[in-house]
């Protein structure tokens, strides 16, 4: 009767994991460079009853010969979907999607190389007047040689008004020559990161940023390639590729889930309090 006790904890914990995921996917339908939360299940480690204390001829034996009894449910693993995101035409020129698996590059507070699918940019005026391509939390969008997009000062403020990004990143200021191009100063190319198995090899570092694991080091798509595999979009954002539809589902059932097992467990904690009075 134990054993009930431990199948319906284990359950417990995996629908609230999968609560957690549903939840967090609803929360964040409309947030820039989303990747959907997405977990799988697994029975735990069966055992056989074999029944030998009982006469295999015996009538209404209560385990059958060679019976299996589960243990438990568990979440396997928690990972981010990073398929291809609805493209969302904004018309801000410092909103840039992504057309393919790439990656934008921001540096982290402590430095570090860290990964997003957001492109919400903007410019962020620094102390010594010059501009710098940020995201909302302020960390400045890299180019392909690890250093901050920065708006040349001959540019000025006019320049970060007008400039444009080509689908392989390069980055060019001036003024508005007609249909939507810029003429001017060539200046960095925005770098477009790819890594290995990214469900596997990146961890949440929180703002919808990503750093990978050790081994499994960024490759900058754009340093050399003229047409590389993933492309910028500019004017755009790469939206959540959250499905509402499948997360609600996914939140109504681990709440059923929940509930049962959260009953299951109440009735085997009565039944051995019945079981411990009888025997008193």
């Amino acid at each position: 009767m134990q054993q009930s006790l431990w199948t319906s904890l284990s359950a417990l914990q995996s629908s609230l994991s999968w609560l957690n995921r549903a939840s967090n996917n609803v929360a964040n339908q409309n947030t820039p460079g989303f990747a959907a939360d997405t977990g799988s299940f697994a029975d735990t480690l069966t055992q056989a009853m074999s029944g030998r204390a009982t006469a295999l001829d015996n009538a209404n034996r209560y385990t059958p010969q060679g019976w299996w009894g589960g243990t438990g449910v568990a979440s396997l693993k928690n990972e981010k979907d990073f398929s291809q995101m609805p493209i969302n035409q904004t018309g801000n020129p410092t909103d840039l999607a992504l057309q393919g698996n790439g990656f934008f590059v921001v540096q982290g507070d402590n430095g570090q190389m860290e990964l997003t699918k957001a492109g919400n940019f903007g410019w962020s005026q620094q102390a010594n007047g010059s501009f710098v391509l940020a995201t909302p939390a302020g960390q400045a969008v890299l180019d392909v040689n690890g250093k901050p997009i920065t708006a040349p000062a001959s540019a000025g403020v006019a320049g970060t008004q007008h400039f444009s990004v080509a689908p392989d990143g390069q980055v060019t200021f001036g003024k508005t020559a007609g249909q939507g191009q810029v003429q001017g100063q060539t200046g960095q190319k925005i770098a477009i990161a790819d890594v290995f198995l990214p469900a596997e090899n990146l961890s949440s570092v929180g703002n919808n940023a990503y750093v990978a694991a050790a081994g499994a080091q960024p490759v900058i798509l754009n340093r050399t390639a003229s047409a590389p595999s993933s492309s910028i979009v500019q004017g755009a954002l790469s939206m959540s590729n959250v499905d509402l539809t499948v997360s609600l589902t996914d939140l109504i059932q681990a709440q059923n889930m929940f509930t049962l097992n959260s009953e299951a467990f109440q009735l085997t904690n009565r039944m051995l309090g019945d079981a411990n009075t009888i025997r008193k």
